[in-house]
């Protein structure tokens, strides 16, 4: 899966338009787009827990992109 930043909803639009991406994309227009819900509301996975030091590398792989929320609503966000 690809992303593709984009300037603004048209232009995102435009390029979905012109049929000319090869491939299935993600655009993301900045002017739409929330990058967070707030820090009080959403943890990363991987540092909720305990694990030996060593295992950063397989901790950050397995969890890093892992998100715990407080609430059902701040995950829909």
């Amino acid at each position: 899966m690809y992303n593709i930043i984009v300037k603004n909803a048209q232009t995102g639009r435009d390029l979905l338009k012109n049929g000319r991406l090869a491939q299935r994309v993600t655009i993301l227009p900045l002017d739409k787009i929330e990058g967070r819900v707030g820090k009080e509301n959403v943890f990363v996975a991987k540092d909720l827990i305990e694990y030996a030091e060593e295992l950063e590398p397989a901790m950050r792989h397995v969890f890093g992109n892992v998100f715990v929320c407080t609430s059902d609503d701040d995950a829909k966000r």
